[in-house]
């Protein structure tokens, strides 16, 4: 029913998940390293719109991502980002 787990290895060696993946209502990021530098997670459209965002992320850990009933099912990014708003991952996130 579902896809393989997403997983993104940064150059720090530090592993992103993002599941399940395909999601129906919410979907989770995790990290096995310290997630400090992650500010916020935005998630856009895969046109680029942003349609939502999770400010204070600081310490926060899993990320909880839930759809929002006017999304349409679909390709999305989840994109963290650090305190100057610059982006450290985009991870795709698929909502069925």
């Amino acid at each position: 029913l579902y896809s393989p787990i997403q997983k993104v290895t940064l150059q720090t060696g530090a592993t992103w998940v993002a599941s399940p993946n395909p999601a129906v209502s919410e979907v989770f990021i995790s990290s096995n390293r310290n997630t400090s530098r992650v500010a916020a997670v935005r998630l856009t459209q895969a046109s680029g719109k942003v349609v939502g965002t999770l400010p204070n992320a600081t310490g926060q850990m899993p990320f909880r991502v839930k759809r929002d009933a006017k999304w349409a099912a679909g390709l999305y990014f989840a994109e963290l980002l650090d305190a100057n708003g610059m982006i450290i991952e985009r991870l795709k996130i698929l909502f069925e």
